[in-house]
């Protein structure tokens, strides 16, 4: 069986995080029973594991659907963990995962957003 992964990072107002996780659930529990959703320990910020939805897929059923709490769904594609060597992981991580996923002619825009750490998004997107 595959383990879950991180598949979707979620916002929803600050305070409502279980009403955003019920509405995350409703959605994607007939495409993955196996759905997990954690709080982050960040206010308004939900993180969805499955084992049977993409990235992709997972974001696309739930922007499809109207949601009241749902704010920002973001495809998680590289995830790990916020070390001293970021940059370098960065650096060697993306343009593989561009690889993959684009064409070479096809356009790309890159959102940084800077959660609890001092890198400013500005750095990462000038290299």
């Amino acid at each position: 069986m595959q383990q879950a992964r991180p598949v979707l990072l979620v916002t929803t107002p600050k305070g409502k995080e279980k009403r955003g996780e019920e509405e995350v659930g409703n959605i994607l529990f007939p495409y993955d029973p196996g759905i997990t959703i954690l709080h982050t320990g960040f206010p308004g910020v939900l993180l969805v594991y499955s084992r049977n939805l993409d990235p992709d897929e997972a974001c696309r059923l739930l922007r499809t659907r109207f949601q009241a709490y749902v704010r920002r769904v973001v495809p998680c594609h590289l995830v790990f963990r916020a070390e001293p060597d970021i940059r370098l992981r960065l650096e060697s991580e993306v343009p593989r995962i561009l690889e993959e996923r684009l064409e070479p002619s096809q356009p790309l825009r890159i959102n940084c957003v800077s959660r609890g750490f001092k890198l400013r998004c500005s750095e990462l997107k000038a290299r």
